[in-house]
């Protein structure tokens, strides 16, 4: 659904941002509404243009997506003008050769040959799966930290803790079971590599 590419969100978003002259929100939403709807017919994407009886999608502006945790319901109100990059590669080249060295360190993406570069300015959408591609093509090279988050109260106020709220949220990942392992000075974990030299029998 998202990166098929006659049918993906993606390339039909980047197609919108990329059309001469200014595309309106409900033409995006419009044209959301062919591909992935009529054309398409996929199951997880639905408006109210599509299903008159989704009561909750405000006409010729919202689109609801059913992803597996859920339906989650977006508003097509600036998608198209969030995703444009308006700042052309010449005037970020322009930048990058200040004198002043903060304006280098800001507009990095000047550096970029002159030769290697399209006239076009790239779409947010398109930067950020070229960034999730180079940061999963080789994951090996990289150094892999895992931080869990738990809820510390239902309330959403400040300064406070529901302690019984908190407790399970440690237990069920067994969490706690890890403590005592941790006091016993068991924390550190060597690389694959080091442990297999070290402790291999021969």
């Amino acid at each position: 659904m998202f990166e098929d590419p006659h049918h993906g969100m993606v390339p039909l978003l980047d197609e919108q941002s990329q059309m001469v002259g200014t595309v309106t929100d409900t033409a995006f939403l419009n044209y959301f509404d062919q591909k992935l709807g009529k054309e398409a017919k996929h199951p997880h994407y639905t408006s109210y243009q599509i299903d008159v009886n989704e009561r909750m999608l405000r006409k010729d502006l919202d689109f609801k997506i059913r992803h597996f945790a859920g339906e989650v319901i977006y508003s097509a109100e600036g998608f198209v003008e969030k995703n444009k990059d308006t700042l052309f590669q010449d005037l970020k080249r322009l930048m990058y050769n200040s004198a002043s060295p903060i304006y280098k360190m800001l507009w990095q993406d000047g550096e970029a040959d002159i030769l290697t570069v399209s006239k076009r300015p790239t779409t947010a959408v398109k930067t950020f799966r070229l960034s999730m591609g180079a940061l999963v093509e080789n994951p090996s090279n990289k150094s892999q930290f895992f931080v869990r988050s738990i809820k510390p109260y239902a309330l959403k106020t400040t300064v406070v803790v529901d302690s019984a709220g908190s407790i399970p949220q440690l237990r069920y990942p067994r969490l706690l079971e890890n403590v005592p392992g941790r006091k016993e000075g068991y924390s550190y974990l060597l690389p694959t590599q080091a442990c297999v030299r070290r402790y291999q029998h021969t």
